[in-house]
C-alpha cells in the first residue's frame, strides 16, 4: 500500500483513486473530494509549492490502507498553497520549509493495476 501511495504522489491520476475519494489538509482545514478535484488540485500545488524532498520516517500499513510519518522540504515557488494559505508572496519567495507531516489513506485506493 506505502509503495502503491508514493506512486501515487509522484504521478497522480484520477484513475489511481476510488471514486468517492477525498483529500483534507487537516491543519488549513481545506479539502478536495472526488478524484478529478483531487488530481487537479495536486497538478496546480505543484506549480506553488515544490517538494524538495520527502524523508518516509515510519510506515503503518494494513490491507485497507496506510499511513506514512515524512519529514518533508518544501520550496515555495508561488504562494504558500495549501500549507501556508494567504501567506504573503514577499515573505514566502524561494524560501524552504521542513514540515513533519502524517498522510492516511484509507479504502480509496484503486489497488488492481
Amino acid at each position: 500500500m506505502a509503495d502503491i501511495y508514493q506512486s501515487f504522489l509522484r504521478s497522480p491520476t484520477v484513475a489511481s483513486l476510488a471514486p468517492n475519494a477525498s483529500l483534507h489538509y487537516i491543519t488549513t482545514t481545506t479539502s478536495f473530494h472526488e478524484p478529478e478535484a483531487i488530481v487537479k488540485h495536486l497538478q496546480a500545488h505543484t506549480k506553488q509549492v515544490e517538494k524538495r524532498s520527502e524523508n518516509v520516517l515510519s510506515t503503518m500499513e494494513s490491507s485497507n490502507g496506510v499511513c506514512l510519518e515524512t519529514e518533508t522540504t518544501f520550496k515555495f515557488v508561488r504562494s504558500g498553497g495549501v500549507i501556508l494559505p494567504q501567506m504573503d508572496d514577499n515573505l514566502l519567495a524561494d524560501m524552504e520549509a521542513v514540515c513533519p507531516m502524517v498522510r492516511l489513506s484509507f479504502l480509496g485506493w484503486q489497488t488492481s493495476r
